[in-house]
């Protein structure tokens, strides 16, 4: 075997910009002692590289494919043996890979420790765009690869700009995302101004060279520039009030090494590079390819098909020009998951091969400055949550009340089939995790940290894969309730909140549902109390008085109990008996009594209610015969007379409420 050099390891890396992941493609290779090794490109436009499926690097030699040693720090790296897939090695080359063997996140971080700095934009702030602006396009093709189509001009055109493009199977046009994404606060449509034919080979300026890829990308761009002005493009006409042309896209004939394996292809990315032009310059400028390939199996044979590529690249690549750092791994973006498919910064680019690119988050939406996020507050009740997408999208922040800063939180999202979120993921709720950094962010190194993911989801169903090892099936019990059928996200559950700083959120969700594309549920609350039953109301012995009854309800701590006389209220009482004495309101005809349960930790009960005309209401007694006669009573027991026709009870000295006994019984009376 050969010594490997670290040049050599770094002509597989780059370092350059802000861009899209790489597409996890895997292919199988023939080594040298006749085994089969499947490896998977992974990394982004800084660096990329290939690794075993279970994360070894790998180099190809001049003989054959080899696992790269554990980095020094004199930067050299060592191959020892041939690599081979994980159940085909042998008790050597497993001893050997556990004691020298690089994995890729080990690689990458060596990596970083060397890279370059270089001049970007900083990323992590939006200028909350909005209204309708045009961006210039320029399709470029290079003097040994050509655009594929001849109408090239046309369709892209349509590609970007076109309302319901459904070419190859699309959602839409790049102006439809942005537009759907934004509910129509920003229209972006793009001029593909013209196709030109640059001087040199692809090769030229896709290449990797030293530790860089597509080292002259600006070089390619600013040709670009130069001979559409030649064709007469004026980009003057897209100047802003705040100087320069904001943007400029550029489309390449044939593919991106980002999506397929060609080594000297263009990686599809997003520059800050000043670009002059006659009269002006343009402040950045993004690049990407025409095609993608697919890979097709029958039983007789694999073949590669091309086809246009879908808007997700330019979508994901735009977005960093709107200010969205990656929520990959920029790092290693082959192992540490952050948004998967769950966002167009990171993976969800290439769903449908980036004809349906996922749509925004709430996050991402809400960056932009095209959705507000309301805070929930720390008290029990019940929430609904709108699908995203929906006229009346809505999300919510839960918030670490042990980060003073406000900078960790969670949000709450409804996702639901539409035109931008797939129904093969699924529907319901949504929850990412946010520990914002602005340093993070401007670097773009959100998601960099193993153990410290600063965008990332909770799956319902708490299982996460790297899409090296899964499939979107996988992704489909991530939203609450889910196929799991997860109801509850709390402190210490399975999943739970799993904040970084302090012990606990100290907030929790119950009875998540779903029911017609609305989320729902309890928070703060481990449930909702059950009504009362068997609610009455009968006289006490002294007649007087009323007494209201009902049966005990589970986990209630105390029972509300309100009387009404119509929409007036009588009284308000809390008790923790289930019977409490009402009083008798005795110039009150009907009376209606509600009683509802209460406790601390669940929602009070739907109110339980009876309407009854007052038995011991003073203007329901019935006048007495003339002959009877009673004696008279205050209400408070006094006698005051005896033997007198309930008549003469009228001529009481004092106004009020008397007891009447005679030998038909009591009755009541009120003297006016």
């Amino acid at each position: 075997m050969r010594t490997l050099s670290l040049a050599l390891v770094f002509a597989l890396m780059s370092a350059i910009a802000f861009a899209s992941p790489a597409l996890r493609l895997r292919k199988t290779v023939c080594q040298p002692d006749g085994s089969l090794l499947t490896i998977v490109k992974c990394g982004d436009e800084y660096r990329s590289f290939f690794a075993t499926t279970d994360g070894y690097v790998v180099v190809k030699g001049s003989n054959g494919y080899c696992y790269v040693s554990a980095l020094d720090v004199s930067g050299s790296g060592d191959s020892g043996v041939w690599a081979h897939n994980e159940d085909e090695r042998g008790l050597s080359e497993e001893l050997w890979l556990n004691a020298n063997g690089t994995t890729s996140e080990n690689f990458m971080a060596f990596a970083a420790s060397s890279r370059a700095a270089i001049e970007t934009r900083a990323l992590g702030t939006s200028d909350n765009p909005q209204g309708e602006v045009t961006y210039p396009v320029i399709l470029v093709n290079f003097s040994d690869v050509s655009f594929s189509i001849t109408n090239a001009v046309d369709t892209f055109n349509r590609q970007f700009n076109e309302k319901g493009f459904s070419g190859g199977g699309a959602a839409g046009s790049v102006r439809d995302y942005f537009v759907a994404q934004s509910r129509g606060k920003y229209s972006p449509s793009f001029d593909v101004v013209c196709e030109v034919t640059l001087s040199k080979s692809r090769a030229y300026y896709g290449a990797r060279v030293g530790n860089s890829n597509d080292s002259h990308v600006s070089e390619m761009v600013r040709e670009a520039v130069n001979l559409a002005e030649k064709q007469g493009v004026n980009f003057s006409k897209y100047k802003t009030a705040a100087g320069g042309v904001p943007i400029v896209g550029v489309v390449f004939a044939g593919v991106g090494e980002n999506s397929s394996w060609e080594d000297d292809a263009v990686w599809a990315s997003y520059y800050t590079a000043i670009t002059n032009f006659t009269g002006g310059k343009i402040n950045s400028f993004l690049v990407v390819n025409e095609l993608l390939p697919t890979i097709r199996r029958t039983d007789a044979q694999v073949d590669t098909l091309y086809n246009i590529e879908g808007i997700g690249t330019f979508c994901h690549e735009f977005s960093h020009f709107l200010g969205l750092p990656d929520f990959y791994n920029t790092y290693d973006s082959s192992s540490l998951v952050g948004m998967s498919w769950w966002s167009i910064m990171d993976y969800g680019q290439y769903w449908k091969n980036g004809t349906v690119p996922m749509g925004y988050s709430a996050y991402e939406k809400n960056f932009m400055g095209w959705l507000d996020i309301d805070t929930l507050k720390t008290e029990k009740q019940m929430v609904k949550i709108n699908a995203l997408g929906s006229e009346s999208e809505n999300a919510y922040y839960i918030r670490n009340d042990s980060d003073a800063t406000g900078c960790e939180y969670y949000i709450l999202e409804n996702r639901q089939p539409s035109a931008w979120y797939p129904e093969r993921l699924s529907s319901g709720m949504f929850v990412i995790h946010v520990d914002y950094n602005a340093a993070a962010w401007m670097g773009n190194t959100v998601n960099i940290v193993k153990n410290h993911r600063r965008m990332s989801y909770v799956p319902a169903d708490n299982d996460i894969k790297p899409e090296n090892e899964s499939a979107p099936r996988d992704y489909q019990g991530d939203l609450f309730p889910g196929l799991t059928g997860n109801k509850v996200l709390r402190d210490n559950g399975v999943p739970g909140f799993q904040q970084y700083k302090g012990a606990g959120m100290g907030k929790f969700l119950t009875g998540i549902s779903e029911d017609n594309g609305i989320v729902s549920f309890l928070y703060m609350a481990e449930g909702t109390l059950a009504k009362p039953e068997n609610l009455k109301v009968i006289p006490n012995s002294d007649v007087t008085s009323l007494t209201a009854q009902w049966d005990a309800v589970e986990n209630a701590k105390a029972y509300n109990v309100s009387v009404w006389d119509g929409d007036k209220t009588l009284l308000t009482r809390q008790t923790e008996n289930c019977t409490l004495d009402i009083g008798g309101f005795e110039s009150v005809k009907n009376l209606k009594v509600t009683v509802g349960a209460t406790a601390d930790d669940y929602m009070d009960s739907d109110m339980s209610s009876i309407e009854f005309e007052n038995p011991v209401g003073v203007e329901n007694i019935k006048n007495a015969e003339d002959a009877e006669l009673f004696d008279v009573f205050t209400i408070s027991g006094i006698k005051v007379a005896e033997k007198v026709r309930a008549e003469k009870v009228k001529d009481m000295p004092e106004k009020g409420v008397y007891i009447l006994k005679g030998k038909n019984g009591v009755r009541k009376i009120m003297v006016r």
